[in-house]
């Protein structure tokens, strides 16, 4: 679920807030759970970190 919301921010144009979010989710993960995010939610912070055009919707 978080990946799915942080890519489609992403994709609208709100790359900070979707960085902001993973900030969000680590923090829960970390303090509550005691683990940290998966490698699939790591993953697509470092590409939205660099502006990575894979992330963008390719058209049909």
């Amino acid at each position: 679920m978080w990946y799915q919301l942080m890519l489609a921010l992403y994709r609208c144009g709100r790359r900070g807030e979707a960085l902001e979010l993973y900030a969000e989710v680590s923090g829960i993960f970390r303090g509550e759970l005691g683990v940290d995010p998966g490698t699939d939610l790591r993953r697509l912070h470092l590409a939205m970190l660099r502006t990575d055009e894979s992330l963008l919707a390719r058209s049909a």
